[in-house]
């Protein structure tokens, strides 16, 4: 059987711009899945203190997932800004 990751796309506003959501709050929440990993994006905004890097693997590990990919795609930090303007302007 194939192994299924989940990606936090419904949050990275939260966890990448305005920081309303914590990366611990989405890794409960993902765990919570019937998956076998988490992926991870490197402009999440708890990621820029490399302190942070061992926990949030452990608590992903503690739950018996993994992290099998760390994304590091130029589209979405250049989608991630178009997305908000067309936010605002949508309101």
């Amino acid at each position: 059987m194939p192994q299924l990751a989940v990606f936090p796309k419904a949050f990275m506003h939260e966890l990448c711009k305005d920081g309303t959501m914590k990366v611990s709050e989405w890794i409960d929440l993902a765990v919570e899945l019937e998956v076998d990993g988490l992926e991870w994006y490197a402009g999440f905004l708890e990621m820029a203190d490399k302190s942070n890097w061992p926990i949030f693997r452990e608590q992903v590990e503690r739950h018996g997932k993994t992290i099998p990919m760390l994304c590091c795609s130029r589209i979405l930090r250049i989608l991630m800004p178009l997305f908000g303007k067309r936010k605002l302007k949508n309101k």
